[in-house]
């Protein structure tokens, strides 16, 4: 079956949903096979980013099935890729993680999730979009750069992990 006319809807996620976005993000996680191009194992980090009052996420649904999320952080005091914007002054924006069931890859979702999210996100006065990649996950790389997204730098983030900083006008 095709999933992507299969009714898979986005849209933000309510408060009510954090759990089952947490869990969504875990469960991915685990089958990940290099934990390092998937950085969510900090003590308490998912749980924390996900009810923080700074943080917007959206979600892919199948029926009622969670079947993909976005979780965006908008920086108050952390701007810590704040060396690599254009301007410092830039309202900014991360699109800090991206997790897609298995049973839904290769439907696009990380691109349509990442493109539903920023009109909202221009409204809300955010100029500039950040977003960090493991340099091997050529799937995430690919899908960025389709969205407009150039690569800034290759840094070592997250506790010594390699990285590879993206950015974006809006």
């Amino acid at each position: 079956m095709n999933k992507e006319n299969a009714g898979i809807r986005i849209r933000r996620c309510i408060r009510e949903e954090v759990p089952q976005v947490i869990r969504l993000v875990w469960d991915v996680w685990q089958q990940v096979s290099d934990k390092a191009w998937f950085a969510v194992d900090e003590e308490g980090y998912l749980d924390t980013v996900c009810r923080d009052e700074h943080t917007l996420i959206w979600g892919a649904f199948c029926c009622e099935r969670l079947a993909a999320v976005l979780i965006v952080v908008l920086p108050e005091t952390d701007r810590y890729l704040d060396a690599w914007l254009p301007d410092a002054t830039l309202p900014v924006a991360y699109m800090d993680i991206v997790a897609v069931s298995p049973d839904f890859r290769g439907h696009r979702l990380q691109q349509r999730l990442m493109q539903e999210a920023e009109p909202e996100l221009k409204t809300q006065g955010i100029a500039y979009l950040q977003c960090t990649v493991h340099p091997d996950n050529i799937y995430s790389r690919n899908n960025i750069r389709a969205l407009g997204y150039e690569e800034l730098a290759e840094v070592h983030l997250y506790g010594g992990s390699p990285r590879v900083v993206f950015g974006k006008h809006i």
